[in-house]
């Protein structure tokens, strides 16, 4: 809540930052990266770095002295907005007929990359109720919210492939694997810090078979700029070691046309 205010940070010695131009009451205020809509710091009379923060108020300031902050900075709600325009029923139309390039599946594993005109085009067919079984997403309950509010993110949905948007299985599904339990992003080898991790049911029912589950997680579309390559990594309960996934360059090219008023391209 209140008024946004632009600053330059002029001095960083590792584990504070000074910013000019900060207004005089902006202390605890959040500090947020214009670039990649991460927290990077708390306004006040010093501004600590979040690992240092953390460090401070479980251990005390005795404790913390000398602390070295992590690489990895806290994610926030991202508070840009997509157009309307960007999902109009022209939109949905082009991505129901591009919805493969969106989709990598492998070892009996799919996942869905999606951005904000994939996850309208999904909260569309899961509100007709013609459509049998439903889609079991309805189950996780912030998908509603970033749909709603048209946030500018990639969410990352990993499942048994048989059970992966946009079909569902008409009977019982027997599996080997596809209990999916989470998935990650990794960015140049680098893990991706999400806004958000869930799971939910893969499947409205089963039959007498166990239902499996499905993971999810949500990260700034700021995290997809071009110049760096791409892998998710899902664990599935049923398999051993974790499953990665190469993002292909068609999906790149996809999520980046979907963002291209973002990253600076016509959209």
């Amino acid at each position: 809540e209140g008024e946004v205010s632009t600053a330059a940070i002029s001095a960083f010695d590792g584990r504070s930052i000074a910013i000019t131009g900060l207004p005089r009451n902006a202390a605890g205020a959040p500090v947020v990266s214009r670039k990649t809509q991460h927290l990077v710091a708390l306004g006040g009379r010093r501004l600590v770095t979040p690992a240092a923060l953390r460090d401070a108020i479980v251990s005390g300031r005795s404790r913390a002295r000398g602390v070295k902050p992590g690489d990895t900075v806290v994610p926030i709600w991202p508070s840009l907005s997509v157009r309307s325009a960007q999902l109009s029923d022209a939109a949905m139309t082009r991505v129901k007929s591009e919805i493969e390039r969106y989709r990598v599946t492998q070892n009996g594993l799919t996942v869905l990359l999606m951005t904000p005109q994939v996850m309208k085009y999904r909260a569309d067919l899961n509100a007709n109720p013609l459509i049998i079984p439903a889609d079991p997403i309805r189950a996780w309950t912030p998908f509603g919210a970033y749909v709603g509010e048209r946030r500018a993110v990639v969410a990352i949905n990993a499942s048994l492939a048989e059970a992966s948007f946009p079909v569902w299985p008409q009977k019982d599904v027997n599996f080997r694997k596809g209990d999916v339990r989470s998935v990650r992003l990794f960015r140049n080898d680098s893990v991706v810090t999400p806004i958000e991790v869930g799971t939910f049911p893969a499947l409205t029912s089963n039959g007498k078979q166990a239902i499996l589950s499905s993971a999810i997680a949500v990260y700034s579309a700021m995290e997809f700029r071009a110049g760096s390559t791409y892998r998710v990594e899902v664990t599935d309960a049923k398999a051993g070691a974790p499953v990665s996934f190469a993002v292909p360059a068609g999906s790149l090219e996809v999520i980046r046309s979907d963002f291209a008023w973002l990253f600076g391209g016509r959209g």
